[in-house]
């Protein structure tokens, strides 16, 4: 009974096993690679946005130096943003924006902590299936810009 067995101590039968146990494993790996490919979800376009229609957004304010006071408002003089006693660096709010056609009017007035120095204010606009756009005011003291933004449809 010794001397029957004594074969699965060769090295040609232990390859063997390990060759049976690559086959059976194989093949639940290949019914998970080869399996039928997902469709990809039909191409969608930019959500087409009338006069009426109000669009979530996210401004990003960038500051340079530290400010008394931000007022981000739209073309129809409704205010977007009110900050108070800003500091330098990134600030990011979430609003509704009303695009006319694919372009925006924001008007940015910033009162700079330091009014003799100039310093500058970076705003990017970024609206749902938009990409992101950045304008800037430069000046010194009280600043006042009216910025502009403009998609191209595809």
């Amino acid at each position: 009974m010794k001397g029957a067995f004594r074969w699965l101590h060769t090295p040609l039968a232990g390859t063997a096993f390990v060759l049976a146990g690559i086959g059976v494993i194989a093949i639940p790996l290949q019914r998970l690679t080869s399996a039928t490919k997902a469709q990809a979800p039909a191409a969608t376009q930019a959500p087409v946005v009338t006069d009426d229609e109000t669009l979530p957004a996210v401004l990003r304010l960038r500051l340079l130096d530290a400010a008394k006071r931000v007022v981000i408002s739209d073309a129809s003089g409704a205010v977007l943003w009110d900050l108070a006693d800003a500091v330098p660096g990134e600030t990011e709010h979430d609003v509704g924006i009303k695009l006319s056609g694919h372009e925006l009017e924001l008007g940015l007035r910033v009162e700079f902590a330091d009014g003799e120095n100039e310093s500058a204010a970076f705003l990017t606009v970024m609206p749902d299936a938009h990409e992101e756009q950045t304008a800037y005011a430069i000046g010194s003291g009280h600043v006042e810009e009216t910025l502009r933004y403009e998609w191209h449809a595809h």
